[in-house]
């Protein structure tokens, strides 16, 4: 029985149709791991920001940057991938609890799905919120189950 053998595939000694499903899938994985990538940066993001990955498939990123303010709150600066600031000022945290220290601020959770983006979550599960929309943002956790 004669086979089809293409240029790639009579140099590797492999059917037409193997030799193609073997390129289609080196290509997949290349291609996957390019777009698994570190996010760039927008030139308005200040470089000690954190990308955050948010959403269910953790495609879109928001920018975080937290500084220690006084005892009750932290002053953070939040952007969307594209550099836009979506939140700019004190944040507190849903527990009520003194304000975390620059130790936990620098352990910012990195991958996200279900919280609003202008609020921060921190690797201990600390969540800090807008002052401004802590009543609203307190309830949605509740809600939800994202603590507080």
């Amino acid at each position: 029985m004669a086979r089809n053998f293409s240029v790639l595939g009579l140099a590797l000694g492999l059917p037409l149709a193997s030799a193609i499903v073997r390129f289609v899938g080196v290509a997949v994985v290349l291609l996957g791991s390019a777009s698994c990538g570190a996010p760039t940066r927008p030139p308005n993001v200040l470089p000690d920001s954190v990308a955050i990955r948010v959403g269910p498939d953790r495609q879109n990123v928001v920018w975080q940057r937290c500084e220690p303010l006084d005892s009750s709150a932290v002053r953070c600066s939040i952007w969307n991938g594209s550099g836009l600031v979506l939140e700019s000022g004190r944040l507190l945290p849903l527990d009520r609890r003194a304000a975390p220290g620059v130790a936990s601020l620098a352990e910012i959770q990195i991958n996200r799905v279900t919280s609003p983006t202008t609020q921060v979550q921190l690797r201990d599960g600390r969540i800090l919120v807008p002052e401004a929309r802590f009543d609203e943002l307190k309830k949605f956790n509740e809600r939800f189950g994202g603590g507080g």
